[in-house]
């Protein structure tokens, strides 16, 4: 939606330019950074209560249209209509694309949860996943689950031998260096309604502003293909509230439920502490979520609740302990 504000462009490019030093993607991100303080404060100017002021528009559009039905040879009316049209046209545009976005809130919301929504879309993805027949080295077809699974085992090597390989100008070409065209391409190839990072900033936004910030994005890409080094970047603790509510809402879940110790200590193995980790890998996480998190993890252990005043029978350090 920033890019139909008519200062959009300009804004980036003021803060796009200011001087920033170290590494080329760490100037990348501290300018990423920067910048969506300022367009933070453009959503909030230009696009808050979009769907009510959108409405309206189209409503005050209407009633000019009936002055102009009583009044046909006022031609202030018509260039009132024709100021009143395309400010609708812009905010019908900025509610369809508004509309669009939220529409993924239904997966955010119900697809990690053990709701029917979530397991009505895993039936779907196993069955297109499903492999139903096989013929195996001899040309023999199967269609039997265990006749496919047994196949599966011996017969893919032999298939890759028997079709086309690699030829020394294609190896050379996987291992040379990218160029920034093809950089532009993977990004371009990318949908602009794809949702965006927990940094804010989809596809969408380098597409429309690439002339502003296209080389210094493209310097960063190549750097890290480079070196192989990527930054860390180290989230705020409101960034990781979407952690915290994870976890929360998978025990709030579980906890309608008579689970033994053995079946909490499953989840909390295999579920809330992959779910950390996860995150541990990729962002450097505040001190202050961790704590967040042993907490949870501790009170769903002992009471089978995420918040609970009850006393921990054996410290956290022990219970985190080897098993050996």
């Amino acid at each position: 939606m920033w890019s139909l504000a008519p200062e959009f462009k300009t804004k980036v490019q003021e803060n796009w330019e200011k001087r920033s030093e170290g590494r080329h993607m760490f100037k990348v991100v501290g300018k990423l950074n920067r910048l969506r303080k300022v367009l933070k404060t453009l959503n909030r100017n230009r696009f808050s209560e979009m769907e009510t002021r959108a409405d309206l528009a189209m409503e005050k559009l209407r009633q000019c249209q009936d002055r102009i039905q009583l009044n046909p040879l006022n031609m202030d009316l018509y260039m009132e209509e024709n100021k009143l049209s395309q400010e609708a046209r812009l905010l019908e545009k900025a509610k369809f694309q508004f509309l669009r976005q939220k529409s993924k809130m239904q997966w955010l919301k119900e697809g990690d949860q053990n709701t029917k929504f979530f397991h009505n879309y895993l039936k779907a993805r196993r069955s297109n996943n499903r492999i139903f027949t096989i013929k195996d080295t001899n040309g023999v077809q199967h269609t039997s689950i265990d006749n496919v699974k047994s196949c599966r085992k011996h017969v893919c090597s032999d298939i890759i031998q028997q079709g086309t390989l690699v030829n020394e100008a294609q190896r050379d070409e996987l291992t040379r260096e990218f160029t920034k065209e093809e950089v532009k391409q993977a990004l371009w190839a990318i949908d602009g309604n794809k949702s965006p990072g927990l940094d804010g900033y989809g596809s969408k936004f380098f597409k429309n502003c690439w002339g502003i910030v296209g080389e210094d994005v493209t310097k960063g890409i190549l750097e890290y293909f480079q070196n192989g080094e990527m930054l860390r970047w180290k989230l705020t603790a409101v960034d990781c509230e979407m952690l915290v509510d994870k976890l929360v809402s998978k025990i709030q879940i579980w906890g309608t439920r008579n689970l033994s110790y053995a079946g909490i200590t499953q989840l909390l193995n295999s579920v809330l502490l992959h779910i950390h980790t996860y995150w541990s890998s990729i962002f450097l996480l505040p001190k202050k979520v961790l704590r967040n998190t042993t907490t949870i993890c501790r009170n769903f252990l002992w009471s089978g609740q995420g918040n609970t005043l009850k006393s921990p029978l054996i410290a956290w350090k022990e219970v985190c302990m080897s098993k050996k």
